[in-house]
């Protein structure tokens, strides 16, 4: 196979595709699709793209959260996952889209589909842990 300079992928391991971190962050919150592009950054070997991916997951995903708790009781359940899945998918082209696309067009492999379906369900159930913690020791 003939590789284009162009498409010259910039790490020799495995990429998460948009794909993947979309349906991780559907599953789990914008923290577990962070958890996805963290990991891709630190296969691109950015480091500090690690840790500003996670805390934007964090911070993302504590927003969110807010957010549901000021919406109104009629409001469309999955509107809200519709719009940080969506906000996910943006954010995702714009990091890294072209090193994503660049990997898959010189060949490069893409991680197995169940890292994101376990970051997604891990995600999920630290958040609900959290979450019911939360209620309990607020309760009256």
């Amino acid at each position: 196979m003939i590789e284009n300079p162009e498409t010259k992928s910039e790490t020799s391991g495995e990429l998460f595709s948009v794909g993947q971190i979309i349906l991780a962050t559907l599953i789990g919150s914008p923290l577990a699709g962070s958890l996805l592009l963290a990991g891709n950054y630190r296969e691109l070997r950015k480091t500090g793209a690690v840790w500003r991916s996670l805390g934007l997951g964090v911070f993302s995903t504590t927003v969110v959260f807010v957010i549901a708790l000021w919406l109104p009781s009629n409001f469309p359940n999955s509107a809200l996952p519709f719009a940080y899945c969506f906000g996910m998918r943006q954010l995702a082209i714009r990091l890294q889209g072209t090193p994503i696309s660049n990997h898959f067009s010189a060949g490069g492999q893409k991680r197995s589909w169940a890292i994101p379906v376990a970051a997604g369900i891990g995600s999920l159930a630290l958040i609900l842990s959290m979450a019911s913690t939360v209620w309990f020791f607020s309760a009256p």
